[in-house]
């Protein structure tokens, strides 16, 4: 009875190792963005931006002893976005599986803010765009990791990606990590520790050539105008609560290429196949950017609607916070 239960909280603990890496990269992603550029109000009624197609694809895998019931669903959707005078709207469409979106939804943002806008129940959702680095350990599990590699360096060209010739980056971490059973039931401290070997790949296209827009969710690795950001140091920025050293994370940092500028139009990301007795999981992700092209944009579009309620704060953000973002929000725009 003992070691059945040892194994069924095993393959629990795998499926969240597994998908904890991309998980974590996904939630940083959907709490950032890369834009700098300060909204103004009032605003003119129209303005020259830039419209182009976001996809995003999340695809788990398990086998052995871990079902998919033990991973998460399966997510995706297709989005139009449009960018001008410092802001941005993005409508989803197509909307598989659960998630940050449902159908008929379209977020706003800017520098500062991630709003998801529900027309269906007439409210919207608040989030910060620089929220803390999210760590790689999975939540309420005591772990432990060892034997980290990180490294980001170029491969060379990358092809043309919808038109564009590309240069290809790829940023790679590997660790070992062991799961104290003991803080998941009590009374399991004399069973060795489980462990588990993790892997994170993630291949990023630039177009180096192109001036890289506002995009919500590719946010880590569009960070190009941030002369300072080191892909290799965020990532492991991320593993230091399970005993990853200052000394560790800047060794790694130092041997990492230089970032590259321009416009990032693909990423993937395979998560761990992370291998035990229990079983394998893991995820795929996919995002991809096209149709890039000018237009004018109404800046109309561009706001909270007038009766439009907010939802309990979300990311721990005060209700004054979520108000004074709701002012930001609201139409201001010239011939309104």
């Amino acid at each position: 009875m003992a070691m059945t239960l040892v194994r069924g909280l095993s393959r629990l603990a795998l499926a969240c190792v597994g998908l904890a890496p991309l998980l974590a990269v996904e939630l940083a992603a959907a709490q950032e963005v890369i834009g700098t550029r300060p909204a103004s109000h009032p605003l003119p009624v129209q303005a020259p931006g830039t419209r182009l197609t976001f996809r995003f694809l999340l695809s788990p895998y398990a086998s052995g002893g871990v079902t998919p019931a033990m991973t998460v669903p399966a997510t995706g959707w297709t989005a139009t976005l449009v960018d001008a005078a410092g802001r941005g709207r993005m409508d989803v469409e197509n909307v598989q599986g659960p998630g940050l979106f449902a159908a008929g939804d379209y977020a706003l943002y800017d520098s500062a803010h991630f709003v998801i806008v529900h027309p269906a129940a007439r409210t919207f959702t608040v989030r910060r765009q620089h929220e803390p680095t999210s760590s790689l350990i999975p939540l309420g599990l005591t772990s432990r990791v060892g034997g980290v590699v990180a490294s980001f360096e170029s491969l060379g060209t990358g092809g043309l990606v919808d038109g564009s010739p590309t240069q290809l980056y790829r940023t790679t971490l590997t660790y070992h990590m062991t799961v104290e059973l003991k803080a998941m039931v009590p009374g399991l401290a004399e069973l060795e520790p489980p462990r588990y070997d993790v892997a994170l790949t993630m291949d990023y296209w630039f177009a180096e050539s192109t001036a890289a827009v506002s995009v919500p969710f590719l946010s880590s690795p569009l960070k190009a105008r941030a002369a300072a950001f080191n892909p290799v140091r965020e990532l492991l920025e991320r593993l230091r609560p399970a005993g990853v050293s200052q000394a560790q994370i800047e060794h790694a940092a130092t041997n990492a290429a230089p970032f590259p500028s321009g416009m990032l139009l693909l990423k993937t990301a395979t998560s761990t196949r992370a291998v035990h007795t229990a079983g394998t999981a893991g995820s795929d992700m996919l995002m991809e950017i096209s149709g890039r092209a000018s237009t004018s944009v109404d800046l109309r579009r561009l706001v909270i609607p007038e009766g439009f309620t907010a939802d309990q704060p979300t990311d721990d953000i005060p209700r004054g916070a979520i108000e004074a973002v709701v002012r930001k929000w609201r139409p201001n725009v010239r011939g309104m």
